[in-house]
């Protein structure tokens, strides 16, 4: 993987870590490498002076996302204007030694979020000792807004758990579902209940 030293900083590469890397690991795997490549902040990537324009990655981080939305604990990109079935993808990166706490963290998340009739389905996902993810599905806007402020979305309002655990604030990226199949989960059929 290259890097370039600017001043005191050392900066990934990404397209070439792209190229080397991208085809060998699944879409969620990249977002995570993304997040844990180039920590996230406030700034907005198509405004960074260190970055030229093709060194930007294609993916989450690109000039078409709006600002961060920032809060304690986490950051919220993406839309949030189309018709149609919605999602989060959230990157969560623990501290050393504390990845048992995010687990702990994502069980909660999802005993709040099995109270929710518009939030499905839901994955918690590990992707390496420190790296985790979420993925949830929503059958509209509506019902991910109601997500935010209901009993699985209200644990990020943990701002001190979220500090003590995660290297990085969490990253919530607002998703557009295109297409999907649903009559399959985990291998099973899917039943209408």
């Amino acid at each position: 993987m290259k890097t370039r030293k600017i001043g005191d900083r050392t900066h990934v590469a990404r397209r070439d870590f792209i190229h080397t890397t991208g085809a060998a690991i699944g879409m969620s795997s990249l977002m995570a490498a993304f997040a844990h490549a180039r920590p996230i902040t406030k700034t907005n990537p198509a405004k960074d002076p260190l970055m030229s324009a093709n060194e930007q990655s294609p993916g989450p981080h690109s000039a078409q996302n709006p600002p961060l939305d920032v809060h304690p604990g986490w950051v919220r990109s993406g839309y949030d204007n189309t018709p149609g079935p919605k999602a989060y993808y959230i990157n969560l990166e623990a501290k050393p030694g504390k990845g048992d706490l995010v687990e702990k963290f994502l069980r909660d998340i999802l005993a709040g979020v099995e109270q929710e009739p518009g939030t499905g389905p839901w994955f918690g996902c590990r992707f390496s000792e420190t790296t985790f993810g979420i993925f949830e599905a929503f059958p509209d806007t509506a019902a991910r807004n109601a997500h935010d402020v209901g009993p699985g979305g209200r644990n990020f309002l943990r701002s001190a758990e979220l500090a003590e655990m995660l290297a990085y604030p969490a990253h919530l990226y607002r998703l557009d579902v295109m297409f999907g199949k649903y009559d399959v989960m985990l291998g099973k059929k899917v039943v209408a209940g």
